[in-house]
């Protein structure tokens, strides 16, 4: 049990007090993960769980360079210029199995190069939201049954990192405004303390925000069995040992709901809603950075689980037709705020309730159509202005859409391309295999033919000789019939007991002529069957051909 609590508190010692990070700038991809985003191309195989990775322990899986933050850039990570150093300060939020780390920062050095988003200046405290998937849980949740840890914190950090980009292009970051202020996405580099992985880095991805010196709406308020919020009826300070209190009596909390509701219209009138608010997720504050303010101050945070509609697979596009944000009558009612029960007053929980909840919205927001907002369409040459950039808008969603789909069909072009050159290679080196096979073979054939020749004639050779010895033996024999001494009957002859000579090696020539001619037709015997004829032809050869003269080889 020691042992599991010691590597458990492995990982936490790397966001702990006093802490230094090195962070370096990264451009995550557009928001996915959701079933109405759109995937990125290639990207959905490998965030699923592989054979390999199934064997592979967590921190294993963490440092493998498969699993690293998508679209990771690292040409910028030696030059100090472009990199942010903080240091912990404490935790604010996590440990294992709580998913993303929330921890303050303090500023330690800025980089130099122009930030593409505003940073808090040196020794600034800051929120750095850290997506660690060493931090993830292991139980899966329904809605994502198969990714795994390393794409699930890809995935959200997008979403994060997607949502504050739109809204701090739509100047809706920072303050009077509900999101805090946004100051980029970034990565830093951490080593292993695992024996299993010593010596290997990993990369973890986070959102650096402004730090709203505050309290939720949830850690204000106690809770019953039902998990309905108690607001306090005592003066609470928001920071404590701090100077900052608020008496959150029916008025002050519908003043905040207020806020919260308004905040949330702008969000959604530039294309980022919300499915639902959660308590802890909404922070009030009486400072902006180190300046008091006159009245409190409300904030949203944790926007990986809202939706940016210009990104979407299908963009809704519901709202952008109104001239004016939409009344918050047309975006809202209780079930939104379900969670805030206890919030409001207690009337507002019977069956009346959205009744209430409508008349509240109408008195606090006035009329459903105004200089403020819209419930209907209102067609004017205003409109018609912001109708044709609608339609440009949407033009330029269609072309690059086209442009990908072009992309892609010159990708797979290409691909069909490489796959036929390869082929014809192959086929060019299996033909020239071919060939070289078929030049061996001629070869062969060449020295077999040779070989055949040359045999033909070295028996032709040797039929010669026997032939010129044939013609010595009858002359031979014509001298030895006559006697010198007239005695012819005094030389005995070997072969009176058989045919006459000159009749036997007669036939045995014209043996060897019809042989000879046999073989010269054939032609294509082996070499083998050559020597064979060759050597039987000489093994016996006939008593006169043992005493007659020798064959000129």
């Amino acid at each position: 049990m020691a042992s599991s609590d010691a590597s458990r508190s492995v990982p936490v010692a790397q966001y702990q007090a006093t802490t230094q990070l090195t962070l370096f700038r990264h451009s995550p991809p557009d928001p996915y993960g959701h079933n109405m985003y759109k995937f990125p191309e290639g990207l959905k195989e490998k965030s699923i769980l592989s054979e390999r990775e199934a064997g592979m322990s967590k921190t294993a899986r963490c440092f493998d360079d498969e699993n690293q933050p998508y679209l990771l850039n690292t040409d910028q990570h030696d030059n100090p210029d472009n990199s942010l150093r903080i240091e912990v300060v404490r935790v604010l939020s996590g440990g294992h199995g709580r998913g993303n780390q929330v921890v303050l920062v303090k500023i330690l050095h800025r980089p130099r190069c122009d930030p593409k988003f505003p940073l808090p200046d040196k020794e600034e405290l800051a929120v750095a939201k850290i997506f660690d998937p060493l931090f993830y849980s292991t139980s899966l949740p329904e809605d994502l049954p198969f990714w795994k840890d390393t794409s699930r914190a890809d995935m959200r950090l997008s979403r994060e990192a997607g949502a504050y980009k739109e809204l701090h292009e739509n100047d809706l970051t920072g303050y009077p405004h509900l999101a805090p202020q946004y100051y980029g996405c970034w990565t830093t580099c951490l080593a292993s303390y695992s024996p299993d992985c010593e010596g290997k880095t990993r990369h973890v991805g986070l959102v650096l925000l402004e730090y709203i010196e505050g309290s939720s709406v949830q850690a204000i308020c106690r809770h019953d069995d039902d998990d309905v919020l108690i607001p306090p009826t005592q003066r609470t300070y928001l920071v404590p040992n701090g100077p900052d209190s608020i008496h959150f009596d029916l008025e002050k909390r519908l003043d905040i709901l207020a806020q919260l509701i308004e905040g949330t219209i702008k969000q959604i009138y530039k294309g980022v809603w919300h499915d639902y608010v959660e308590p802890e997720n909404v922070l009030i504050s009486m400072r902006n950075k180190p300046t008091l303010l006159e009245t409190q101050r409300v904030c949203l945070i944790s926007y990986d689980i809202c939706m940016i509609d210009f990104r979407l697979r299908d963009p809704v596009d519901r709202w952008s037709r109104f001239p004016h944000p939409p009344h918050p009558t047309k975006c809202f009612d209780l079930d939104r705020f379900y969670n805030f029960g206890g919030w409001w007053p207690l009337d507002w929980e019977n069956g009346k309730g959205d009744e209430h909840f409508e008349n509240w919205l109408l008195e606090r927001f006035g009329e459903h159509d105004s200089d403020r907002y819209s419930c209907n369409l209102l067609y004017s040459r205003e409109w018609l202005k912001r109708e044709r950039e609608i339609a440009r808008k949407k033009a330029r969603i269609k072309k690059k859409r086209e442009m990908e789909k072009e992309k892609k069909r010159a990708r797979r072009s290409k691909t069909k391309e490489r796959r036929a050159a390869k082929k014809a290679a192959a086929e060019k080196t299996a033909a020239e295999r071919d060939a070289i096979t078929g030049l061996s073979s001629s070869a062969a054939a060449l020295r077999i033919t040779y070989t055949e020749t040359a045999g033909i004639a070295f028996i032709k050779s040797l039929m010669a000789a026997w032939k010129e010895g044939l013609k010595a033996d009858k002359v031979g024999q014509g001298h030895e019939g006559e006697d010198p001494r007239g005695d012819s009957a005094a030389q005995p002859s070997s072969l009176t007991e058989t045919q006459s000579p000159s009749v036997s090696l007669e036939a045995d020539a014209e043996a060897a002529e019809a042989e000879e001619a046999s073989q010269e037709h054939k032609g294509d015997g082996s070499w083998e069957e050559l020597v064979t004829r060759a050597s039987s032809s000489t093994e016996a050869p006939s008593p006169r051909m043992r005493t007659g003269p020798a064959f000129p080889l």
